[in-house]
């Protein structure tokens, strides 16, 4: 996890590319000095301000802070297959969502292989309303963790869900092996703006921002 976020930013050296040698974009300059600010205040747990990163760059960006570690960093959307987005550095550390739901992380060691979303979403879609709280339901989530010689192991948690009040969703789950709460703060317009999501048993959960959608 101390490394995931070190390249984040080399990304979006994309942004100010030019055909001609000659040419050096005032964006590049911008997005090198965040860089080199990254990696110098890793240790210090301190980052670039979000708004110098927006603004070198037009891709979505969420913020991702490690609860085990402590760490953080900056990670750019590079890739969409439909409803799941990926948010990745340029050494193929990457996580991906499904609105907003963490389905998969890469390159992280205990990794998150896949797992099944449609519960949450479903509690998500109701989190906003006239009222302050909604009922709770359950509902089993799969979970494929990285296992030994490059498998998958399947784990099943039984979760519920509550809405806590309005724009807000609990997820608590438990399993013989683990139990995690997430939580899941929704705006207005439905998207999520930041929540605090299980990854592994190793790896713990992480607080996501999303900066920009």
């Amino acid at each position: 996890m101390t490394r995931l976020f070190t390249a984040a930013l080399a990304l979006v050296l994309l942004a100010g590319c030019s055909s001609d040698p000659n040419y050096r974009s005032p964006m590049v300059t911008v997005v090198q000095q965040l860089r080199t600010q990254l990696t110098l205040m890793r240790e210090a747990q301190q980052l670039p301000p979000p708004e110098a990163v927006l603004a070198a760059t037009e891709a979505p960006v969420i913020l991702v802070t490690s609860e085990s570690t402590g760490l953080a960093g900056y990670l750019v959307e590079i890739e969409t297959n439909g409803p799941v987005h990926t948010f990745g550095t340029s050494d193929r550390r990457s996580m991906s969502f499904n609105g907003g739901l963490l389905v998969a992380t890469r390159g992280l060691g205990d990794d998150l292989m896949s797992t099944d979303v449609t519960a949450a979403l479903a509690a998500l879609r109701g989190a906003t309303g006239a009222v302050t709280a909604g009922p709770e339901f359950t509902a089993r989530r799969e979970v494929l963790l990285l296992g030994g010689a490059g498998g998958s192991e399947r784990f099943v948690f039984d979760c519920t869900y509550a809405r806590v009040e309005d724009g807000v969703v609990t997820e608590r789950c438990a399993g013989p092996e683990a139990r995690f709460t997430n939580s899941f703060s929704v705006g207005p317009d439905g998207h999520l703006l930041r929540s605090r999501q299980w990854i592994s048993p190793n790896l713990g959960s992480v607080d996501i921002q999303h900066l920009r959608h």
